[in-house]
């Protein structure tokens, strides 16, 4: 038996105990601020296979001197990263190689848990599926990574170049998770990050910003409406601005998205205004997630927006003696664009697919963003994302498709073992 087929049959037969894992880190709320729980059950089974673990805060002060990094109004207390180390016997010599097998911990919130068939965060298996908050995006790439090393541990194997595994934090909000991580020194040749991608490899992705727009109103007594301004409906005309220009964005496609259809998503993710039913409001605030394509700066892009909703708010009296507030803060996210032909890594992850399911890989775009672009933009690295199928992420009844996630598992130990060189212990 060779050392791809041990390495398969070790994955198999631990495929019960992967499915508690990914159970027990789907019971971790680790929303925004809440990652504790689920980094420290990372840093335990990372140290359970043997890895060097180390498990930090980030520091922001240092973190905003490095190139991607995104302004965020918080700090990094009792949110820990955790990185595990496999380094080779050759550690430290030249030409050695280095993977990165990156994932991140944090999941974004449940709106309404009653809209969800399950309990989101007691997961459940139902056919090929388990369910719960998480689960797609990306617990079961983690899971995935986890168990892709501890069966290459289990089969005896002798890397020729090391492994960095990283768990990050803030990916669905910033990216300063996995900054972190590089900033402090824990980056490889090349990078696999586990997101939910149907098993298909990413070779583009959008950028994105976030935006916070504060619209003053006049306040006033109901019954004096005529002689305030109420500030939510205020915001309604800005809302038909954004939308006037995400159109114009859509029209204006440049090459490496000609072929995506509406490439470019504005979302008015939050909403807050007003203190009583019968007053007219002063004040109405719009959190804003802008996309932005790959040729462009996000730096750029954030002044044409300011200046395009400014036009079109020329019309609005109101609107034009009392400008709008806009603060950028979280994500200041470049897009990003990968070659798979410009590299042998994106080779060893197109036969590893086709040797694990008998599949040829497909390509795809995203209308979003992933932690891939620090290691393409920043650090002259191959990368990119390959992962599980499933749906409803960021919904109700998120779900990961089982069998894609056993898969994956296998997919990445091929990555591996191809990419680092390895020798079998007899």
């Amino acid at each position: 038996m060779n050392i791809k087929q041990c390495v398969s049959e070790k994955i198999e037969d631990s495929w019960g105990e992967q499915l508690n894992f990914l159970k027990e880190l789907v019971r971790c709320r680790s929303t925004l601020f809440h990652e504790e729980s689920v980094q420290e059950l990372m840093a335990y089974k990372l140290k359970q296979l043997g890895l060097f673990v180390d498990v930090f805060e980030p520091d922001i002060h240092s973190l905003a001197a490095q190139p991607g990094f995104s302004p965020v109004e918080w700090g990094f207390q009792n949110r820990p990263q955790v990185v595990g180390v496999w380094n080779s016997a050759g550690a430290g010599e030249g030409g050695v190689r280095t993977l990165v097998l990156n994932g991140h911990a944090d999941i974004v919130p449940v709106e309404n848990s009653k809209l969800w068939t399950y309990n989101p965060w007691e997961p459940q298996i139902e056919g090929h599926r388990m369910y719960g908050r998480g689960t797609c995006d990306m617990k079961s790439g983690l899971a995935s990574i986890v168990y892709a090393v501890s069966a290459l541990k289990e089969s005896g194997v002798e890397l020729a170049g090391n492994v960095i595994v990283q768990s990050v934090i803030e990916e669905e909000c910033s990216g300063n998770g996995t900054l972190a991580c590089i900033a402090k020194g824990y980056k490889g040749t090349a990078a696999l990050i586990a997101e939910p991608t149907d098993q298909s490899m990413l070779t583009a992705q959008t950028g994105v910003l976030w935006m916070r727009i504060t619209v003053a109103g006049s306040a006033s007594h109901v019954q004096s409406k005529g002689q305030s301004v109420n500030a939510i409906e205020k915001a309604y005309v800005i809302i038909q601005a954004l939308k006037e220009i995400e159109s114009e964005w859509n029209r204006n496609v440049p090459p490496s998205f000609k072929d995506v259809e509406n490439p470019i998503y504005f979302n008015v993710g939050q909403i807050s205004g007003g203190c009583w039913p019968s007053s007219v409001p002063d004040s109405c605030v719009l959190n804003v997630r802008i996309g932005i394509y790959p040729e462009t700066e996000p730096e750029d892009m954030q002044r044409k927006l300011e200046s395009q909703l400014k036009d079109r708010l020329g019309s609005d009296p109101w609107l034009c003696r009392h400008e709008p507030g806009i603060t950028w803060y979280g994500h200041k996210t470049a897009g990003c664009l990968i070659d798979p032909a410009e590299n042998t890594f994106y080779q060893i992850i197109e036969n590893a697919h086709k040797g694990v399911t008998g599949r040829s890989i497909t390509y795809f775009k995203q209308k979003a963003c992933t932690d891939m672009r620090f290691f393409t933009l920043y650090h002259n690295m191959p990368a990119t994302c390959y992962g599980a199928s499933g749906g409803n992420e960021h919904g109700a009844d998120e779900y990961v498709y089982l069998p894609s996630v056993l898969e994956t598992t296998k997919v990445i130990a091929s990555v591996i073992l191809d990419y680092c060189g390895y020798v079998q212990n007899t």
